[in-house]
């Protein structure tokens, strides 16, 4: 977002995310995307902060006919990517912005909502485990749903993607930046 000339504020939301089963893989990232920018909202009026400027907060996984999240260590890694190995699986990002919507007389501030969610198709070239030795002794896999940065070392083993690079690395900035300036 910086890059796109936005200058912006970190805020973590620090919540426990609450995964609802029943919702589809595009209502369940923008539901975790929502729930986290309620979170900082919250966090920000609790603090007697106005909110002046949009709250973006977003959430990714990794869907393979089922959720695929971080992995819990380098077997659960190992085991994830092996999975992917070979196979083509979908990445679902969902966005919530939460906005300033000036109201017109002297009532107070109102906020508008927003939330979406982009999909793009990860294909992957066969590998073995010999393969991802290397890989598997960075810091890369361990805190990323499916176990892989498609920026990072990991990307020499995708074959190609149907769809926005930058929402696989978790932000579909293009299509946050039409939302937001729309």
């Amino acid at each position: 977002m910086e890059k796109a000339g936005f200058d912006i504020t970190v805020s973590p939301s620090d919540i426990d995310e609450i995964v609802n089963e029943d919702l589809s893989p595009e209502e369940l990232v923008m539901d975790l995307a929502k729930q986290k920018a309620h979170a900082v909202k919250e966090k920000l009026l609790s603090e007697g902060q106005d909110i002046t400027s949009p709250i973006v907060a977003a959430d990714t996984i990794v869907y393979l006919g089922r959720v695929i999240g971080k992995p819990k260590d380098r077997n659960d890694a190992l085991a994830i990517l092996m999975e992917l190995s070979g196979k083509h699986h979908s990445v679902y990002t969902g966005v919530c912005i939460i906005s300033p919507d000036p109201a017109s007389d002297d009532s107070p501030m109102r906020l508008s909502e927003r939330c979406f969610s982009d999909h793009t198709k990860v294909y992957f070239k066969s590998y073995t485990p010999e393969d991802l030795t290397d890989y598997l002794n960075t810091d890369e896999p361990y805190d990323k749903a499916g176990a892989y940065a498609i920026q990072g070392y990991f990307g020499q083993f995708i074959d190609h993607i149907d769809g926005d690079y930058d929402n696989v690395m978790g932000l579909p900035v293009t299509r946050l930046i039409a939302e937001l300036q729309g």
